[in-house]
């Protein structure tokens, strides 16, 4: 049975004695503010900024430190000397977590 079959079975009334559910009057988008649609982006979009400006600074506040040692070495040598020349290098970086993760996409 369809719901306008039911809503006929219904004894003849007034629009408001009929259940709430199926008033055609009272159709509202679940977003809208006041059956204003207009009024809920005027909610949601400076919610939906504030919150991604919280969300970047919170991201911000935390850093990321990595620390790589290298080493290396070149040998010279000929028949009676041999020449080893050593090196070793720190090198560190120092980054938030957005710019980390800019990173590790740029390197890929």
């Amino acid at each position: 049975m369809s719901v306008n079959a039911w809503l006929h079975q219904l004894p003849k009334s007034t629009e408001s004695q009929r259940p709430l559910l199926f008033n055609k009057r009272m159709r509202v988008h679940p977003l809208s503010v006041a059956g204003n649609p207009l009024k809920a982006m005027r909610v949601v979009v400076p919610v939906v900024i504030i919150l991604s400006l919280g969300i970047a600074l919170f991201l911000d506040m935390f850093h990321v430190y990595t620390i790589r040692d290298d080493n290396g070495g070149t040998i010279l040598w000929n028949d009676n000397e041999a020449y080893l020349f050593m090196t070793e290098e720190r090198r560190g970086y120092h980054l938030t977590w957005p710019s980390y993760a800019l990173a590790a996409l740029n390197s890929g």
